[in-house]
């Protein structure tokens, strides 16, 4: 028995002196990575600071050759900006009227720059304050602000009015018996 609890006690020995080998081992790779690390850090500090240098030289340099702020801003911006790709020019795209096409009632592409054939509503709202009650929208054929279609013309409210309304007659007379009228 006493041999035994003499080798549990070293076996536990053993294991205790083990291990700080062991964490001396890892503490050395430890030190070892970190040293690197901050190697690393510094020689890309001294290579940043040694272009900042060189950027500085020649700036001292073409002052004192005479060179002026707008040729190096010049060489600057050619330096840092890349070759811009070569893409084509888009296409031209040309406004082409619309041509109406199977049965239709009502067609109206405001190509013609007019509100001919329109009729602005001039009706007053009954039982309504004088000031409110009027149809005062003013209205005009424009090019849209944002259009990219040159030459494309919409119908355009112009005024600020409480209340719109603009009418154009059909082409023939719509009866609403079997089919919906449909306005696009």
């Amino acid at each position: 028995m006493s041999t035994r609890g003499q080798q549990h006690t070293q076996q536990s020995f053993l294991s205790v002196s083990a291990e700080p080998e062991m964490m001396n081992q890892r503490f050395g790779l430890l030190v070892v990575l970190a040293v690197g690390l901050l190697c690393l850090t510094f020689t890309q500090v001294s290579r940043s600071e040694d272009l900042f240098e060189d950027d500085v030289d020649v700036d001292i340099e073409d002052e004192l050759a005479g060179v002026g702020d707008e040729e190096l801003e010049a060489e600057i911006d050619e330096d840092e900006a890349p070759p811009a790709p070569k893409t084509p020019p888009p296409p031209k795209v040309t406004y082409k009227a619309p041509e109406p096409m199977g049965e239709h009632f009502f067609a109206e592409s405001f190509d013609r720059g007019t509100l001919d054939g329109w009729v602005q509503s001039i009706a007053k709202k009954d039982n309504t304050d004088e000031d409110i009650a009027k149809y005062d929208g003013k209205w005009e054929v424009e090019e849209m602000k944002d259009s990219k279609l040159p030459g494309d013309k919409g119908l355009v409210l112009k005024s600020r009015a409480k209340h719109h309304a603009i009418s154009a007659q059909l082409l023939r007379p719509f009866t609403f018996d079997t089919m919906p009228l449909i306005l696009q």
